[in-house]
């Protein structure tokens, strides 16, 4: 997640969502960077995008 470039997207399996938002929250404060994360039912993920 550190590692992601503004717009760059990570695409997980949907039983990781609490985790991947709370890294979102939590480290993206730590870092000073913004998420966003949309799910996909149909598909079962969930990704995060860096926005800033």
């Amino acid at each position: 997640m550190n590692a992601l470039e503004v717009g760059e997207e990570l695409t997980v399996s949907v039983s990781r969502s609490s985790y991947l938002k709370s890294i979102c929250v939590s480290f993206g404060l730590q870092w000073d960077k913004k998420f966003t994360t949309t799910t996909n039912r149909e598909q079962r993920t969930i990704t995060a995008t860096r926005i800033s």
